[in-house]
């Protein structure tokens, strides 16, 4: 099955289920734009999804959710035989620090 496909019909399991799947299904449909719209689903690599993941820059909190969208995508995608194993990178970067404001002194 091509992936952009099993994607959409992830999307709208999610929505059955009563989820808004507002975020997660634009993380998705992006995943599917950076890997082609002719891939089929059991042709993703580790290395074309942690492409995706790292993006252009540092680690941001981004690559997180990212992540947790693919691992429930790839659940999804196992446990129905579309494909035998999730493609996700095994070692799992910790996250960022948190943003800590400075407060400037008063005038």
């Amino acid at each position: 099955m091509k992936l952009v496909e099993l994607i959409e019909q992830y999307v709208e399991y999610r929505k059955a289920l009563g989820e808004n799947c507002g975020t997660n299904g634009r993380v998705l449909r992006a995943f599917g734009r950076s890997v082609g719209a002719a891939a089929q689903v059991c042709d993703v690599r580790v290395d074309r999804v942690s492409a995706f993941l790292a993006g252009a820059g540092p680690i941001t909190s981004s690559w997180h959710v990212k992540h947790y969208a693919l691992v429930g995508f790839y659940r999804y995608a196992v446990s129905r035989g579309y494909s035998s194993s999730a493609p996700l990178p095994a070692v799992i970067p910790r996250r960022p620090p948190a943003f800590v404001p400075v407060h400037l002194p008063s005038r």
